[in-house]
C-alpha cells in the first residue's frame, strides 16, 4: 500500500497490550509512501 489511514478510535489503557502494539506495528509498517493518522491519541506519540 502506498497510503495508509489508521483511524483511532476510544481507547482506555486496557486496550495497550503487547498484541496491540504489535497490531500497530505491522499496520505502520503496510504504509510504503504516507500513513495518515486520524484522532490518534497525543500519549502514544510522545
Amino acid at each position: 500500500m502506498a497510503e495508509c489511514i489508521f483511524r483511532s478510535g476510544y481507547m482506555t489503557d486496557e486496550y495497550l497490550t503487547p498484541d496491540y502494539f504489535r497490531w500497530l506495528y505491522t499496520a505502520f509498517t503496510r504504509a510504503t509512501k504516507t500513513l495518515y493518522l486520524v484522532n490518534y491519541p497525543k500519549k502514544q506519540i510522545e
